[in-house]
């Protein structure tokens, strides 16, 4: 809730200096920072001249830092507003909703750095192709296809052979370009001189080339139809 609240600013006697979400984009100042540590008990209200409702600036200026100084005084007052209200930031209403609660949580809050794995993949979804198969497409190039080495690495117990030509290794590539027998799938549909031409899918798996994917998405598009 912390993330996504801030105050309006009024008249600032209800907000804290130290630790409420009052600066431009709902930041706020550190509470731990011994050099504030006099400012504990101070509301913002110190800092505000209330008739011309404006920042200090000269006030500010000789207690803090160029950097907090200047992220104190972009703070917009609104000369309308005269009493303090906590308001939520992510809506255009100022009304608390579940759903930006959520964007919240999962693009803040939560570390989601290693769900990150670079493609175009708006190409993969724009196929022609039945939805079932764009899910499939997208599995496979995202690395999260249920092969048995996949599986083993989530800690499901299963051979890690093939069950198709009991190589020792299933994985993705595998199952699309090294198996003989998916080799031969490939061939009766006359597809397989554009896959296997400069080993396109290792590529695309292992280094995310982004020039590829137009390539691979023509391929799909084919195998689709």
């Amino acid at each position: 809730m912390k993330q996504g609240a801030r105050w309006r600013i009024g008249s600032g006697v209800n907000i804290p200096f130290l630790g409420a979400h009052w600066l431009n984009d709902g930041l706020s100042l550190s509470t731990t920072n011994p050099i504030f540590e006099p400012l504990m008990q101070v509301k913002l209200s110190e800092f505000i001249d209330q008739e011309l409702k404006i920042l200090k600036a000269p006030l500010i200026h000789n207690l803090f830092d160029a950097h907090t100084a200047q992220l104190i005084l972009n703070t917009p007052l609104e000369p309308l507003v005269t009493e303090d209200k906590m308001i939520w930031k992510e809506e255009k209403s100022d009304k608390y909703s579940v759903k930006s609660a959520y964007r919240i949580c999962v693009v803040e809050i939560a570390d989601k750095s290693h769900m990150h794995v670079h493609g175009l993949w708006n190409l993969i979804w724009k196929l022609k192709v039945p939805p079932k198969i764009k899910i499939v497409y997208w599995r496979v190039c995202r690395g999260c296809f249920p092969t048995h080495t996949h599986l083993s690495s989530r800690g499901v117990s299963c051979p890690l052979d093939c069950v198709q030509c009991n190589n020792n290794y299933e994985d993705s590539i595998h199952i699309l370009i090294e198996c003989p027998k998916v080799v031969q799938v490939w061939r009766d549909a006359n597809l397989w001189d554009t896959i296997d031409s400069d080993s396109l899918f290792c590529r695309i798996f292992l280094q995310r080339n982004v020039n590829l994917w137009p390539r691979l998405c023509g391929v799909f598009g084919r195998a689709g139809t």
